[in-house]
């Protein structure tokens, strides 16, 4: 039982953070937040992140605390291997921040409301090749670990989950939003893995709606 402790307890914890993740990510709790406090929304996203980090601060805790068992590490060669995998998903992440603009991405630039209120689809960067450049950065980054504990795992596992259902939820609200547009480059662009002859054309794509 005890060996159970430790992915228990990290599951638990990873579906309450998700639950409070979605919910603050979703448009009801947004508009909610714009009546009650209509002078916090140019720091809504701001606030967001700020929860986001903080909440997920004792996933890792946890993960250090809690009773684990080593399943494996990698030996050498494959070790400076999978380093170089790391190195290239870190780098591919500050790059893709660079391109979407890590101030407003963190919320530390304010804005009238940091929804896609223009209407229009704007491909750049390895938005190009994959519509989450960020997911699979890292998803790469996590799953080339040079060692693996069961707590590492069942963590890596949720996330992984996570980060597709969020994606899929991303996707319908865009969809919604932008129209034809996004459904265009939805059809063309792979939700992550990049394939040849899959990059969208750069520039700016009207939608045939307005949200």
């Amino acid at each position: 039982m005890a060996e159970w402790t430790g992915p228990l307890y990290l599951a638990s914890y990873f579906v309450a953070y998700a639950a409070l993740h979605s919910l603050m990510a979703s448009r009801r709790f947004k508009d909610l937040a714009r009546r009650r406090l209509p002078g916090m929304q140019p720091w809504y996203r701001l606030v967001y992140s700020a929860v986001a980090v903080i909440t997920l601060a004792p996933l890792g805790l946890m993960m250090l605390w809690l009773p684990d068992r080593l399943l494996y590490v990698v030996p050498r060669p494959w070790l400076y291997l999978l380093i170089l995998i790391q190195a290239g998903a870190v780098l591919g992440l500050m790059l893709t921040l660079k391109q979407i603009g890590p101030w407003s991405f963190l919320g530390l630039i304010p804005s009238r409301d940091d929804d896609l209120a223009s209407g229009s689809l704007e491909v750049k960067g390895f938005y190009c090749w994959t519509r989450n450049p960020l997911f699979l950065f890292s998803l790469v980054l996590i799953w080339s670990s040079t060692f693996m504990t069961v707590n590492q795992l069942t963590v890596y596992l949720l996330i992984s989950i996570y980060f597709y259902l969020g994606a899929l939820h991303e996707e319908r609200r865009l969809s919604a939003e932008l129209g034809a547009a996004f459904r265009d480059y939805r059809a063309t662009v792979p939700r992550f893995v990049p394939r040849p002859g899959r990059c969208y054309q750069r520039g700016r794509y009207q939608s045939d709606q307005r949200a």
